[in-house]
C-alpha cells in the first residue's frame, strides 16, 4: 500500500489495471471513496455513512464549500460534479446531463440523491452567485412569488425520491435497495439558475417482481411497509395479516438489516403528502396494494410447465445494443410475435439463422431454447422460453371495460382508457418496441446536452463496509474502461472549439479583440505566440510542398484569417470560409494549448478555468461601462 494516494488517477506514475485497482483499494481503505479521472468521478460504494470532522460527507453545511469553485479546486465528490454541471449551465446557457453508471449495488441511486441534493439546495441561492444580480430589478412581491415556487419545487424534488424508491425499489441478492426500473430525471431551470420544475421518465419497470421473486429477494418495499406500518383499524378493514400469509411475498417475513419497515411506512406518508398526494388518495393506494396481495392468493390450475427457470428474462435482454447492419433482436422478436402461436423452436431457428455470422451472438452447442450474447461486460446466457409471452405487453380492451365498471373511483381514474377508437384497433406496442422508442428518445435528449460522468463501483458481493474484493473491482474497471479513459485524458485535450466561437466568448479579455478586432495587431500577436512560421494558405502550401519550402503568412493573410473568424457564425461549428488558413500539421503544440485547422485546443482544465474566471471578473466591468454610457445618454 502506498503511503500517499492520488485524488486524480491521471496523476498515476504508471497506468495499468493493477495500478488503478490498487489505488482505488488504498483510497477505499482510507475512507476516500471518491476519485477523479480528470472531470470524471469514480465512486466506490462504502456501504456505510462516512463522517469527516464529525460531519457527514453530504452535510448541507458543506455545500457552500463547493459552490462557485471549479472541479479541480474541489476534492472528489458528487457535489463537485453537480457544481460543474450547474456552473456550465449558468455560464454557457446550455443543457447539461449527469450520467451515473455502474452495476447493481454500486451506489448509483445514492449518488443520484447527493447530486439532486446539491442542485436543489444551490439553486435556491443562485442569485448570490450571479455576477449581475438580475433579481434586484424585481419587486419584493415578485421575488417572494419566485422564491415560493422555487422552494416548493425543491421540496418536491427531495421528497419524490423516497416515494419512487418505495414503489420501484426492492431488495435483491446484490443490493438492499435496488432500483427495478430505469430513471431519467429532468430538471427545468429558469435563467437565474433556479429549479422551477422537474419530470421523471421511467423505463421498463420490473412488473413481474410483483408476482415472483428469486430466492433471497423481496418484493417492492411498499408491500412490507404497508404490512408493518398500517394501523390495526386499517389492517382489519383491508383484511391484512403478516407477510407469511401471502404468495406474492413468498410466504416469508423477510426484513432488511438496518431498515425498519414500520418507520418507512410513516415516512412514506409524509413524503407523499409533501409531493401533493392527498390523504384520501394515499388510502386508496394502500387499499390497491392490499388487493394485489389478496389476488396473489387466488390459485389457478395451469398446464404450463412451471419447473423451467429461464436463465434470463426479456427485461434483462433489453440491455442488448442492436447492430444497424442487420435486423436487431428486438425487431426480429416483434416480427415473430406478430405471428400467432409462435413456437420457441421457430424463434430459436430464426435467431440462429439470422445471426450466424454475428460475432457477438453465440449459438448453443445443444438443441434447445438457449443462446448467449457477448456483451462488452462479458458473456450472458438467455433463454427464449418466455420471450414471446413477455414481449406481448398488452392490456386487453375487455379489462379496461370491466375496470371502468368498478365502484372505486380511484381505480376508474387510474385505468381510464383514453385511446381513440382507431387506436384501440391497433396492435398494442410490444415491450421491446416500447424500450427502443424510449431509448431513442433518451439518446436524442442526451445528444443535446453537455455530459458529466460518475462511474460507480461495487467493492464486494456481500455488501460489507470496509471490505474490497480486488478481483471484482478489476472486472468493473475493465467494463467501465477506466484505464483507457485515463490514457485518453492524459494524451488529449479538455476543451476544443471553433475559432469563431472561442473569439466570440473570450474576446472581451483583450483590447486587441474587444470592442473590435484590431487586425493590425494580429500579426504581432501571431509572432508573439510563435505560430507564424507554420501558418500557410492552401495555395501556398501546395506550392511549398512542391518546392520543399515553407513560407510564412503575410499580414494580409493573417487579416483574412481573423476576418473570416469574425464573420463566421459563432455556434455553427463549420469550417472558416475561404481563404482557408491551414497549419502544416493538424495540431501545432504550443504548451497548454494548441491550434488546429479550424479549432482551438486547450490541454489543461486549469487553463480553461483561468479564462473563465477572467471572463467572469470582466463582465461586471463591461456592464458598468454600458450602464454609465446609458446614463450619460439619458
Amino acid at each position: 500500500t502506498r503511503a500517499m494516494t492520488v485524488s486524480d488517477l491521471i496523476l498515476l506514475p504508471q497506468v495499468s489495471e493493477a495500478e488503478v485497482v490498487n489505488e482505488l483499494s488504498s483510497r477505499y481503505q482510507a475512507n476516500d471513496i471518491y476519485t477523479y479521472i480528470g472531470p470524471v468521478l469514480i465512486a466506490v460504494n462504502p456501504y456505510k455513512l462516512i463522517k469527516k470532522n464529525g460531519k457527514s460527507l453530504y452535510d448541507e453545511s458543506l455545500i457552500e464549500d463547493f459552490s462557485g469553485r471549479e472541479i479541480h479546486e474541489n476534492d472528489p465528490h458528487p457535489f463537485a460534479i453537480a457544481e460543474s454541471a450547474y456552473s456550465h449551465m449558468i455560464n454557457f446557457k446550455a443543457n447539461q446531463c449527469i450520467l451515473i453508471t455502474g452495476e447493481s449495488g454500486s451506489g448509483k441511486t445514492e449518488t443520484s440523491k447527493h447530486v439532486l441534493q446539491y442542485i436543489a439546495n444551490i439553486s435556491t441561492k443562485a442569485r448570490t452567485r450571479l455576477a449581475v444580480n438580475q433579481s434586484r430589478k424585481l419587486s419584493d412581491d415578485k421575488k417572494h412569488a419566485i422564491d415560493k415556487v422555487v422552494n416548493n419545487v425543491r421540496r418536491i424534488l427531495i421528497r419524490a425520491n423516497p416515494v419512487l424508491e418505495a414503489f420501484g425499489n426492492a431488495q435483491t441478492v446484490r443490493n438492499n435497495n435496488s432500483s427495478r426500473f430505469g430513471k431519467y430525471m429532468l430538471l427545468q431551470m429558469n435563467p437565474s439558475g433556479q429549479v422551477v420544475g422537474g419530470f421523471v421518465h421511467n423505463y421498463l419497470l420490473e412488473k413481474n417482481r410483483v408476482i415472483t421473486q428469486a430466492a433471497g429477494e423481496r418484493n417492492f418495499h411498499c408491500f412490507y411497509n404497508l404490512l408493518a406500518g398500517a394501523s390495526k383499524a386499517d389492517k382489519a378493514e383491508w383484511h391484512l395479516e403478516d407477510a407469511t400469509k401471502y404468495a406474492f411475498l413468498q410466504h416469508e417475513q423477510r426484513t432488511i438489516h438496518g431498515v425498519n419497515d414500520r418507520t418507512e411506512f410513516a415516512d412514506l406518508g409524509h413524503h407523499m403528502t409533501a409531493v401533493g398526494i392527498a390523504d384520501d388518495d394515499q388510502r386508496q393506494i394502500y387499499q390497491q396494494l392490499a388487493a394485489i396481495l389478496h389476488l396473489g392468493n387466488v390459485v389457478f390450475v395451469s398446464q404450463v410447465d412451471a419447473s423451467h427457470n429461464p436463465c434470463c428474462a426479456i427485461d434483462v435482454v433489453c440491455d442488448l445494443i442492436e447492430d444497424a447492419k442487420m435486423p436487431g433482436i428486438f425487431p426480429l422478436l416483434d416480427e415473430q410475435c406478430a405471428i400467432s402461436q409462435t413456437s420457441v423452436d421457430v424463434l430459436m431457428h430464426r435467431f440462429n439463422e439470422t445471426y450466424v455470422k454475428e460475432p457477438h451472438f453465440i449459438k448453443s452447442r445443444v438443441k434447445g431454447s438457449v443462446f448467449s450474447v457477448r456483451h462488452y461486460a462479458g458473456v450472458v446466457e438467455y433463454d427464449l422460453s418466455h420471450f414471446a409471452e413477455a414481449n406481448i405487453d398488452s392490456f386487453f380492451t375487455e379489462l379496461y371495460t370491466e375496470l371502468q365498471k368498478s365502484s372505486n373511483a380511484f381505480v376508474r381514474n387510474l385505468l381510464k382508457d383514453e385511446r381513440s377508437n382507431k387506436e384501440k384497433l391497433k396492435r398494442p406496442p410490444s415491450t421491446s418496441f416500447q424500450f427502443r422508442a424510449q431509448v431513442n428518445a433518451l439518446v436524442q435528449d442526451l445528444n443535446m446536452c453537455n455530459p458529466h460522468y460518475v462511474r460507480c463501483i461495487k467493492p464486494n458481493e456481500n455488501k460489507i463496509s470496509g471490505s474490497i474484493n480486488k478481483q471484482l473491482v478489476t472486472a468493473q474497471v475493465q467494463c467501465l474502461g477506466l484505464v483507457e479513459n485515463i490514457r485518453v485524458r492524459r494524451a488529449g485535450f479538455c476543451y476544443r472549439e471553433t475559432y469563431a466561437t472561442f473569439l466570440h466568448r473570450y474576446k472581451i479579455l483583450s483590447r486587441t479583440s474587444w470592442p473590435a478586432v484590431h487586425n493590425c495587431s494580429s500579426l504581432l500577436t501571431a509572432e508573439d505566440v510563435g505560430v507564424l512560421p507554420s501558418l500557410q494558405p492552401v495555395s501556398a502550401q501546395r506550392e511549398a510542398e512542391a518546392n520543399g519550402q515553407q513560407r510564412p503568412l503575410t499580414p494580409l493573410e493573417v487579416y483574412h484569417m481573423h476576418l473570416a473568424a469574425k464573420n463566421n457564425k459563432p455556434t455553427d461549428g463549420h469550417e472558416v470560409p475561404q481563404p482557408i488558413i491551414r497549419f502544416k500539421e493538424d495540431i501545432e503544440s504550443l504548451g497548454c494549448f494548441s491550434l488546429g485547422r479550424n479549432k482551438v485546443f486547450i490541454k489543461h482544465p486549469a487553463a480553461l478555468f483561468s479564462l473563465e474566471r477572467l471572463r467572469q471578473d470582466k463582465l461586471p466591468q463591461i456592464a458598468k461601462i454600458i450602464e454609465d454610457a446609458w446614463v450619460r445618454r439619458l
